[in-house]
């Protein structure tokens, strides 16, 4: 939210803001600001744009040349950072628009006026080109420039309809741009070079999609069908012979999922039939030799995703895959076939920033193992064997560790374990002697948990060292935790229960340090049903919090708590609809909207209204302007 709030206040001071003044429809006396610089609000959607909102006087201010000139796009940065591009609206009766390059040494660059919609626009990979096409009643027209906006030149691109032109960008050498087409004889993928000249185009089909090219830009790949067929065909477009093969797939296909080689060789296509079969498949393609190298029905487990289902190994030259619940690598190359994993149980769990390396659970015997390989088969590690209970396993986040919940024994004698490992299989280690063990979560080379030592007890929070194996208990505890997640900004790991009276509330924990710090919140709503984590919006300096509650635009609460415990509910009334609070960046205001359901009616009337309290609860400002948007709301200093 920040961020997006100095990116308007840039665009505001761009475009030289001239202020005009207009009375608000509605407010409230103004309550106290304490020394908040940030006093205004920017707001409004197309046609209501470069409102700003003084908090202060209560007035609008709008800028007739942020009325008249706004930015269509967000802005294509080119790969070099050198250039950004902007479309701007006009507000013409023709509607049309101005593209403007914006240097990153000052400046800027006016391209081409008259530019009319729909309009796509690609950097080249290099930054050396820009492209973009623009459309009118009865044609495409391709433009391709100089980076610096130099060397323009035009071209139309033939096809029925304007609307059907799909333009998918530069090939990945940036020699090639790939425009999707439609003429008489069906739909293609057409090829044209950086002069603007048409050089090649696929054959016709009544339906062309997802094309992609190979890493090399060798070869093209995209799918195909025929109204008169309920089969789908890969088709492989080879760029030095400008020819290219169909393979056709079985028939009623969906879900289709491709991956290129390393090298572009091989071609891996894993996709299933539609119902009632829902078969998965897997064919193996040499692009330039035979037309299959592998071909068969792969895992059918509706636990797996086709895009599970087999994936390149990290040398780009093998392939792991499942059939049944056996793990198998295939090497085109070989056409060889090694069995792995017979009989896979959970997982894999690939490593971060090492896909190949992947923990997993599979059956031997009466037993379970969890354990840690290479996809290869090399470098196994066991960190457990049991006929009871176990969970996922659980990857730090830099892929250093990987770690198992998992218990032994029966009844009384049940005894739960963490077990963990180095991504090498190296340093193994293991605690037990808990009746529950949950919500385990890294921290760098630490991890936090919730723990039961006993039927009866409450839960626990404890701190371990994965590299001593040193455990340290901490915080409060718990006896009924609801959910337990990390602030996603913060990484705080936090815990959600109710305490004896049914009242809710919030621990924040900071792990950093030797041990962690707490923030708790307390929200009260003995009566709230708790569905979800709600959502949790922290201001600047992390002592308030706004928190909603409820169903979704229907009933909504709205409070802030402060982490000395103390609550101050904002909205606490039924059919209302809010949206999610925006506080100011130093944490001192918060503005959300808010709108109140007509019980005789399925929707929210209008007006919508812009609240604004400070973070103590105290009402600053109540904006009602009829027919008015608050959207790209965000705060920024009137000064």
């Amino acid at each position: 939210m920040r961020l997006r709030a100095v990116r308007f206040f840039a665009l505001v001071l761009l475009l030289n803001v001239m202020a005009v003044s207009g009375a608000l429809g509605s407010g409230r006396a103004q309550s106290r600001f304490y020394d908040s610089p940030y006093t205004c609000l920017i707001y409004g959607g197309y046609g209501n744009n470069g409102n700003i909102l003084d908090l202060r006087s209560g007035l609008y201010h709008t800028d007739p040349r942020t009325q008249a000139n706004t930015l269509y796009t967000p802005g294509e940065l080119s790969p070099d950072h050198q250039y950004r591009a902007y479309l701007v609206w006009n507000q013409r009766p023709d509607q049309t628009n101005t593209l403007y390059l914006y240097p990153a040494k000052g400046g800027t660059i006016a391209v081409q006026d008259n530019i009319t919609s729909p309009f796509y626009f690609f950097w080249s990979p290099d930054s050396q080109r820009f492209a973009y096409t623009y459309a009118n009643a009865s044609e495409v027209t391709l433009s391709i420039a100089h980076a610096d906006g130099s060397g323009l030149q035009h071209v139309r691109i033939p096809t029925l309809n304007p609307l059907d032109v799909i333009v998918n960008g530069w090939s990945p050498d940036g020699r090639y741009l790939l425009i999707g087409t439609r003429e008489w004889d069906g739909r293609r993928w057409t090829l044209w070079n950086t002069q603007g000249q048409l050089v090649a185009s696929t054959g016709a089909w009544d339906w062309v999609e997802r094309a992609e090219w190979s890493p090399d830009s060798s070869h093209l790949l995209y799918l195909a069908s025929t109204s008169s067929s309920s089969s789908m065909s890969v088709n492989i477009f080879n760029l030095a012979t400008f020819s290219e093969r169909a393979h056709a797939l079985v028939a009623s296909t969906n879900y289709v999922n491709t991956r290129w080689s390393s090298k572009g060789r091989y071609l891996l296509v894993t996709y299933g039939t539609a119902a009632p079969d829902l078969i998965w498949h897997l064919d193996v393609f040499d692009v330039d030799g035979p037309e299959y190298r592998l071909s068969l029905e792969t895992d059918r487990s509706k636990s797996r995703s086709i895009e599970q289902a087999a994936q390149w190994l990290m040398n780009g030259e093998q392939i792991a895959y499942f059939q049944d619940k056996t793990l198998k690598v295939f090497t085109p190359a070989a056409h060889e076939t090694l069995e792995i994993v017979a009989n896979l149980v959970k997982g894999p769990f690939p490593a971060p920033n090492q896909p190949d390396r992947v923990a997993l659970v599979e059956r031997d015997a009466k037993l379970v193992r969890g354990g840690l390989l290479n996809l290869d088969g090399t470098q196994r590690t066991t960190l457990f064997q049991t006929d009871g209970d176990y969970g996922d396993a659980a990857w730090s986040a830099d892929g250093h560790y990987v770690a198992f919940t998992w218990s032994s024994g029966r009844a009384a004698q049940r005894d739960v374990h963490l077990s963990w490992v180095k991504a090498d299989g190296s340093g193994l280690k293991d605690i037990h002697g808990f009746v529950d063990l949950r919500d385990v979560e890294y921290y760098g080379d630490r991890v936090v948990f919730l723990v039961k030592e006993a039927a009866a007890s409450d839960f626990n929070l404890k701190l371990l060292d994965l590299r001593t194996g040193a455990m340290t208990p901490f915080g409060n505890t718990f006896s009924e935790v609801l959910y337990v997640d990390t602030e996603p900004n913060t990484g705080d790991y936090r815990v959600w229960w109710r305490d004896q009276h049914g009242a809710l509330g919030v621990d924040a924990y900071t792990i950093a340090g030797q041990l962690p710090t707490m923030r708790r919140f307390n929200f009260g709503l003995s009566q709230v049903a708790i569905k979800n984590p709600p959502p949790f919006f922290v201001a600047p300096g992390g002592e308030v919090v706004a928190i909603k509650f409820g169903d979704y635009l229907i009933h909504e609460y709205l409070q802030l708590s402060r982490s000395d415990g103390t609550t101050t509910h904002l909205i606490a009334s039924p059919d209302v609809g809010l949206g999610d609070p925006l506080w100011s960046p130093d944490g001192k205001l918060v503005a959300f909207t808010q709108a109140v359901r007509n019980p005789n009616q399925t929707s929210l009337y209008t007006p919508i209204t812009l609240e604004v309290y400070t973070a103590d609860g105290q009402p600053v400002r109540s904006i009602s302007r009829p027919g008015n948007s608050y959207g790209n709301l965000a705060w920024t200093s009137c000064q």
